[in-house]
């Protein structure tokens, strides 16, 4: 079975016995309920950005810290992360060294959106954490991690939501 976009197309096998979905290749899924929203968020977010983050991958589905993921029970805000989206970097996930890649951890169904946030955490890794943008949201005022990934779902999904996105930022966007 196959997950398609008009830009990629992930592979899927039925793990065993239990009916999960797991891509082969760099991207994970697991369950149904969640590919519509993965699907939707990597179109919109596009190919060429995508082709920034060739080892992302997702797990959807399933409880993080039951998995094995990571150990981390609360975010710093804290939610729990059994329940709450996030981008995981390799350093925080658990397992051998080499096969710890940036994933993004979906526990409930989500909206594409949300989606595009967490791929929007992906992306400020591989510019190793800057620019610091100006928040957009009340949530972005958080740090300036979740400052970029606002920023970054400000620029890929427009809405009145969202503040404008900052010049320095807007460039870098422009740029990819």
């Amino acid at each position: 079975m196959s997950l398609r976009t008009p830009d990629r197309t992930i592979e899927l096998y039925a793990g065993p016995m239990d009916g999960t979905t797991v891509a082969t290749g760099a991207t994970r899924i697991h369950g149904v309920g969640q590919r519509e929203a993965i699907g939707v968020a990597v179109d919109v977010v596009g190919q060429r950005i995508m082709a920034r983050l060739p080892h992302l991958q997702f797990v959807a589905g399933v409880d993080p810290l039951f998995a094995g993921i990571h150990g981390f029970m609360r975010t710093d805000d804290g939610r729990s992360h059994r329940e709450t989206a996030c981008c995981c970097y390799p350093h925080h996930l658990l397992g051998p060294a080499d096969r710890r890649v940036t994933t993004i951890l979906l526990p409930s169904i989500e909206h594409p959106r949300t989606v595009v946030h967490e791929i929007g955490h992906a992306l400020h890794a591989t510019y190793d954490f800057e620019p610091n943008p100006t928040p957009v949201t009340a949530y972005a005022r958080t740090n300036r991690w979740e400052a970029f990934a606002e920023a970054f779902t400000s620029w890929v999904w427009p809405s009145s939501d969202y503040g404008r996105v900052d010049d320095e930022t807007l460039a870098l966007f422009n740029s990819i």
